[in-house]
């Protein structure tokens, strides 16, 4: 079994106006969810992402998500949702959810 890397750089802040800019600069907005911890606003590289989700597993990949920024952190993730620009089919913001098992 092959391990799934991604690669995430946190962002200060959130939000429509800060999502709409790293959309035009190629980047996709990300949230990673825990229970019991801060929720986390990333942002991720759409290739890389569509790379690893359009295999054979689609959705239900573990993914080692490494957080580049002040604190560096790596978190194994799933994805839990997704949302598409309809016209385009163009992911627009990624959620995932830290396993802390």
């Amino acid at each position: 079994m092959s391990e799934n890397i991604l690669v995430a750089k946190l962002r200060e802040q959130s939000g429509k106006g800060p999502a709409r800019k790293l959309r035009v600069q190629g980047e996709l907005p990300a949230v990673v969810y825990a229970k019991d911890q801060q929720t986390l606003s990333v942002s991720i590289c759409p290739k890389e992402t569509v790379k690893l989700f359009l295999g054979p597993l689609r959705r239900n990949v573990l993914v080692n998500l490494k957080i580049e920024g002040p604190k560096p952190a790596n978190k194994l993730v799933m994805m839990k949702d997704r949302q598409l620009h309809p016209p385009m089919t163009l992911f627009q913001v990624y959620e995932y959810l830290h396993n802390t098992y």
